[in-house]
């Protein structure tokens, strides 16, 4: 996300939890298509119907070379991101807050983090 959004952007809406919409999410180049109401499918099927016109072979190909060019340290990224958030998912801090999500509550947190 900070690769795409940048850093800052990218600090403040995972520290902040912060709620946007799909019109935001395309401004920040978050997705490349927005749809409007009840048209999400139809927006899909067209997009699948221009690939499927392409190629099997250099869809595959080129999709296999974009991901190659696209990985540097994108894995080790998304393992440390995952390590760090499995120990803050066993915190009691985490479990206050999901709790106080589901009870519609402002959470107590803990003193121990």
């Amino acid at each position: 996300m900070p690769r795409i959004v940048g850093r800052h952007r990218a600090f403040e809406l995972l520290f902040t939890g912060r709620v946007f919409d799909a019109k935001e999410a395309a401004e920040m180049g978050l997705v490349s298509r927005v749809a409007s109401s009840g048209q999400a499918m139809t927006v899909a099927r067209e997009l699948a119907n221009t690939l499927c016109t392409k190629s099997p072979e250099v869809v595959r190909n080129g999709r296999q070379a974009f991901m190659h060019a696209n990985d540097n340290g994108y894995r080790a990224a998304v393992r440390a991101a995952a390590d760090s958030f499995c120990v803050a998912a066993g915190r009691p801090s985490a479990r206050e807050g999901i709790a106080a999500f589901v009870e519609k509550r402002k959470p107590v947190w803990p003193a121990d983090g």
